[in-house]
């Protein structure tokens, strides 16, 4: 295969290895179902590596693994991401200037308000509810989710940057006033950029490094 065939079928490994555990640490392979099915899986595929008499022979060790993993570190690598919460104010592009300082006195005030919020409170609580103009997290009290530093997302970059520069869970931003309205946005979560752990990824390394070997062979 092609090496960026080989890469992309690493990442889609990848991936599917981190879905499996976060499956599993929720306890979905104990379901009665689930587990017939693993058990039943496990004994065909030994069965089939039995009677074709390649039962481990030539496989990946872990120390290959573990120097693969170590050499191509730049493949593992997790951006900067942040978690927040978001109220949006909108107006049209094509709004009077006194239209537009209306709305941003208006999330000014907001944000005075959300100064005022319990310590205990990550997302903006019922103001969300109560202001913000995006559907999809005013009744989840702005919680936005996810966003990766340099990132794809549906926010608009001037959005992201205000959301990481700030340091502490609860840090708010100043309004963020963009061509179609204004954002108030909240940290919930920071995660520094680092690497996908070894035992997240070793079993899709010891694939790629097996498919290498077959076809040097």
């Amino acid at each position: 295969a092609k090496p960026e065939r080989r890469e992309g079928l690493l990442k889609e490994m990848i991936d599917s290895e981190a879905l499996y555990l976060r499956a599993k640490k929720a306890g979905f392979d104990q379901k009665p179902e689930i587990a017939r099915q693993i058990k039943q899986l496990v004994a065909n595929r030994y069965l089939e590596t039995q009677l074709s008499g390649r039962a481990r022979a030539g496989a990946v060790t872990d120390a290959e693994v573990g120097a693969y993993y170590e050499n191509h570190s730049d493949r593992f690598a997790t951006p900067e991401q942040a978690r927040f919460a978001v109220i949006e104010f909108r107006f049209s592009p094509k709004a009077t200037q006194e239209k537009k300082a209306e709305v941003i006195q208006k999330a000014n005030t907001v944000l005075t308000e959300a100064r005022g919020l319990p310590v205990s409170e990550h997302g903006f609580g019922l103001l969300a509810q109560r202001y913000s103009e995006d559907q999809a997290t005013r009744y989840a009290r702005g919680d936005a989710g996810w966003v990766s530093r340099n990132g794809a997302s549906r926010w608009l970059p001037d959005v992201v940057d205000a959301v990481f520069a700030l340091k502490q869970p609860g840090d708010l931003g100043p309004v963020v006033t963009v061509s179609n309205g204004c954002y108030l946005v909240k940290l919930i979560e920071k995660k520094e950029a680092g690497r996908r752990p070894l035992e997240e990824v070793k079993e899709a390394i010891r694939y790629e490094l097996a498919q290498e070997g077959r076809q040097r062979s």
